[in-house]
C-alpha cells in the first residue's frame, strides 16, 4: 500500500470507527478467509484485490454503524426534549401542542402560526 494515497488516507480514518467482524479465521497456525458460503479458503490463495474489497467493505460497514448508533441516540434525545418542551408549555401556559401527525391523545390541541391581528400577515401564533 502506497503512504499518502488517498485510498489509504480514507482507509485508515475509517478504521478508527467501530469494527465489523473480521473474515480471517486462525486454524492452527494458518490463517483463512471465511468465503460467504461458509467454506475456508487459505489467505495465500484470496486475491489482493478480494483482500483490498472486503476491507473496504467493512470498514465502510462499520461507519454505518456508527452513524447508526448516533442517529438512534440523537433521535431518542430529540423526542425526549420534544416531549419536555410540549409538557413544559401545556403546564406553564395551558397551551396543547401538537396536531394529528405524531401528537399523543394527551394533546388535541394544535399551535399554528395565524395572522397577525388586523394585518392580513402571517406573524403570531394562535391555538386552534
Amino acid at each position: 500500500p502506497e503512504a499518502g494515497h488517498a485510498f489509504w488516507d480514507a482507509l485508515d480514518a475509517l478504521k478508527a470507527l467501530p469494527t465489523v467482524p473480521d473474515a480471517r479465521e486462525s486454524v492452527g497456525d494458518k490463517v483463512f478467509y471465511r468465503e460467504e458460503d461458509g467454506r475456508l479458503t487459505p489467505e495465500a490463495l484470496v486475491k489482493p484485490a478480494k483482500l483490498m474489497e472486503d476491507m473496504f467493505v467493512r470498514t465502510v460497514a462499520a461507519g454505518a454503524l456508527s452513524i447508526h448508533g448516533s442517529l438512534s441516540r440523537f433521535k431518542a434525545l430529540s423526542f425526549s426534549e420534544a416531549q419536555a418542551l410540549i409538557d413544559t408549555v401545556a403546564r406553564d401556559y395551558g397551551v396543547a401542542m401538537g396536531g394529528k401527525g405524531g401528537t399523543s391523545p394527551s394533546s388535541p390541541t394544535t399551535v399554528v402560526p395565524g395572522p397577525d391581528p388586523g394585518s392580513g400577515t402571517d406573524h403570531g401564533w394562535r391555538d386552534h
